[in-house]
């Protein structure tokens, strides 16, 4: 039996999708941005390339969260400890805030001031802890 060629595909799959591109989940869409400029915690889940990021990164140019909030993409899969899960937070967030000039790097700087941690050992797990 002879294999049939298959069409290329339409849809891209890499990189980033321009927004002339982006179709369909228009309710998923309203709802991601009702969550976002509600102020919810949101967790989104399925497998892997079923458009997740693709989703969350048109939530993010839409001028209801565009306008009124600071918004960050960290792909944190290929981090593998907290110091890498650090580096790629500070990496995105100093990199957006330098972009968008001196008030908001200023905030930044203010804000990361203002944090700090401690590390423990919580000896019913028998394991560190960090707060």
């Amino acid at each position: 039996m002879e294999m049939e060629k298959l069409d290329e595909n339409p849809f891209i799959i890499n990189g980033e999708v321009p927004e002339e591109y982006f179709c369909d989940r228009t309710a998923e869409s309203a709802r991601l941005i009702a969550y976002l400029t509600n102020r919810n915690n949101v967790l989104l889940t399925s497998g892997r390339r079923m458009g997740k990021s693709v989703l969350i990164r048109h939530c993010f140019r839409q001028k209801a969260v565009a306008d009124n909030f600071y918004t960050y993409y960290i792909d944190i899969l290929p981090t593998s400890s907290l110091e890498d899960f650090t580096f790629a937070l500070g990496k995105a967030v100093f990199g957006a805030a330098s972009s968008r000039g001196k008030n908001a790097l200023m905030t930044l700087v203010r804000a990361l001031k203002s944090l700090s941690g401690k590390w423990g050992y919580d000896p019913a797990a028998g394991t560190p802890v960090f707060s």
